[in-house]
């Protein structure tokens, strides 16, 4: 509906499942157990590990401008809690902005991010009859993780507002302004 929103989760990977989620959001063809042979319609997910890769991936599977995927170097140490940030800023002409931040919420370190402009994209494509953490649209490994805490913000949280966040950590709530 052209809302921005921010996913942020403090989680611990404690073994690499390849494919596993953070997330995915979407609607699968095939059947939204991922037991059938399709792919998703629409959808969005976050992933811990891209298939055999050493890569962290996020990919949206948009009807109106096919895969997007992007890649970050990388796989994160097990037994680490991590702070992940998803941001999507709608620019109020069917585009979109996604930011992705990942950080060591122990050390506060950056491990990585990305912002990319996706013009024809915003979040009204996604048909999200699936929402899941930890748990994938396809037939793929449930993440080996746990999460300490997942917040849903109805705005789009700025660099400096997650750096904070991760400072303050998973107990402290702060004031979004």
């Amino acid at each position: 509906d052209g809302t921005p929103f921010t996913f942020e989760a403090w989680t611990t990977v404690r073994t690499h499942n390849t494919w596993a989620r953070i997330f995915s959001l979407g609607n699968q063809n095939g059947g939204g157990d991922g037991s059938g042979t399709g792919g998703m319609a629409t959808g969005i997910f976050y992933g811990f590990r891209k298939w055999n890769h050493n890569a962290t991936a996020f990919s949206l599977y948009p009807t109106n401008v096919g895969v997007s995927e992007e890649t970050i170097d990388g796989l994160l140490a097990v037994n680490t809690e991590y702070h992940f940030v998803f941001v999507v800023n709608p620019n109020g002409n069917g585009g979109s902005t996604i930011s992705v931040y990942i950080y060591n919420a122990r050390t506060g370190e950056k491990f990585a991010s990305f912002i990319k402009e996706y013009p024809n994209w915003d979040p009204s494509l996604i048909t999200a009859n699936n929402c899941w953490l930890g748990h994938s649209q396809w037939n793929d490994m449930d993440a080996c993780a746990e999460f300490n805490e997942v917040r849903i913000w109805n705005a789009a949280l700025s660099e400096a507002q997650i750096r904070a966040n991760t400072a303050h950590g998973p107990d402290v709530v702060l004031p979004i302004t």
